[in-house]
C-alpha cells in the first residue's frame, strides 16, 4: 500500500467516527428534547385541570369514589370528567410512544394512575350506560394505562404507598 491509500483509509475511518459521533449526539438530543416535551405536556394538562377547578373539585371528592360524590353533587361530574380526559391523552401519549414513559412514571407513580382509575372505574361504567358505548372512547386510554401498562412497569418505578390525602395537594 501507498502512503496515499493510507491516508484515503485514514480519512475514511475519521469520517466514520465523526458520522457514529454525530448520530450519537442527535439519538441522544431527541431522547432529552422528547422528555422536554413529556413533562411539558403532562404539567401542562394538570395546570389546565387547575384553571377548570377540576383539582378544587378532586379535593373535595377525598377517598370516596367519584360515583359516590357525584351522586350528591351532579353539577361536580364535567369538572372530574376533566381528569379523565387528561388520563386518557397521558394514557394514549405512552400507548403512541409519543410521551417518555420514564419521565411520566417518574413523576406520577404507577400506583397514582392505578388509584385513580380505582375512583373512577364505577362512575366511567355508569357514564358509559347512560351515554352509549361512544363514552367509552373518553377512557379507553386510561382504562389501557391503569389496567395493562402500571401493572407491567410498577417494579422498575420508585415504590409508593397511595396516600389519597397527598393527592389533594400535590398530585406528584
Amino acid at each position: 500500500m501507498d502512503w496515499l491509500t493510507i491516508i484515503g483509509w485514514i480519512i475514511a475511518l475519521l469520517t466514520l467516527i465523526a458520522l457514529v459521533t454525530s448520530i450519537i449526539f442527535l439519538a441522544n438530543q431527541l431522547k432529552q428534547e422528547r422528555n422536554l416535551r413529556t413533562i411539558e405536556y403532562v404539567t401542562g394538562q394538570f395546570d389546565k385541570l387547575d384553571l377548570k377547578g377540576s383539582r378544587e373539585e378532586m379535593k373535595k371528592v377525598g377517598s370516596q369514589k367519584i360515583l359516590d360524590y357525584v351522586a350528591s353533587n351532579p353539577a361536580a361530574t364535567q369538572k372530574l370528567l376533566e381528569y379523565v380526559y387528561v388520563f386518557n391523552r397521558i394514557g394514549a401519549g405512552i400507548y403512541k410512544k409519543i410521551l417518555a414513559q420514564d419521565i411520566i412514571f417518574n413523576i406520577w407513580t404507577p400506583k397514582w394512575f392505578e388509584g385513580n382509575w380505582d375512583k373512577f372505574e364505577s362512575f366511567l361504567i355508569e357514564e358509559t350506560k347512560r351515554r352509549g358505548e361512544e363514552a367509552s372512547k373518553a377512557y379507553v386510554y386510561f382504562h389501557w394505562l391503569a389496567k395493562k401498562k402500571c401493572p407491567e412497569v410498577e417494579k422498575r418505578y420508585p415504590k409508593y404507598e397511595f396516600d389519597w390525602q397527598s393527592v389533594q395537594h400535590n398530585p406528584n
